[in-house]
């Protein structure tokens, strides 16, 4: 009787051992990366592609990935899935944004693209969406012109339903109240955030739409 029980413990305890080991099913994501090649310094933009990293790393197998730059222009440096490891994402991406950075020579960083590239592909996403842009925050251009094509970019970006969240990752201090303000249209979905608080922020934000939005 003694080893039957035996027996029976064990097998209680293997069941939950494998139960626990099963991973959950989450959705897939879609996740929408603008990144500011402007500044003049390296360091910034190597925070920039190591949050990156990270951030991609969170999305599942069926999940997507599209990563821009932006400054005076922009371009397409990478869509597709997330990049298992660090070697071949700088090969993929980081690469592709230092380059980036070495190409720009007009001055000046127009954000307003940014946020008009981010509503293009948030509309287009049949994905749950978490959007982030990578930049120190300033906008030399401040035009009547370029706040309604923010202000514009903005209100398609409340509409969309797909939308978890957008992240401004990195935004000094002086320039924080200048893109909550812009940002306000989309209430508790809008982050502003420094370096320093914002990658634990957009890891949770990954896994919220993993879990479906909930």
């Amino acid at each position: 009787m003694k080893k039957k029980n035996t027996y029976t413990a064990c097998a209680v305890v293997c069941t939950l051992l494998l139960t626990g080991c099963q991973s959950e099913e989450t959705e897939p994501v879609n996740l929408v990366v603008s990144v500011d090649v402007s500044s003049p310094s390296e360091e910034r933009l190597t925070g920039y592609g190591t949050s990156l990293y990270r951030a991609q790393r969170k999305l599942g197998e069926d999940s997507s990935l599209s990563v821009r730059t932006f400054a005076h222009s922009g371009e397409t440096v990478y869509e597709g899935p997330r990049i298992a490891g660090r070697g071949k994402y700088n090969e993929r991406i980081g690469s592709e944004l230092l380059k980036a950075h070495g190409k720009e020579r007009e001055r000046g960083t127009r954000s307003e693209l940014s946020l008009e590239r981010a509503a293009d592909s948030v509309e287009l996403s049949t994905l749950l969406t978490v959007a982030v842009l990578y930049t120190d925050g300033g906008v030399e251009d401040q035009s009547q012109v370029v706040r309604e094509t923010i202000a514009r970019s903005v209100e398609r970006l409340a509409e969309c339903k797909q939308l978890v969240a957008i992240v401004v990752w990195g935004v000094l201090p002086e320039h924080r109240d200048l893109w909550k303000d812009w940002l306000s249209p989309l209430g508790d979905r809008a982050y502003v955030r420094g370096s320093n608080d914002a990658d634990f922020l957009l890891a949770e934000l990954l896994e919220t739409a993993k879990a479906g939005g909930a």
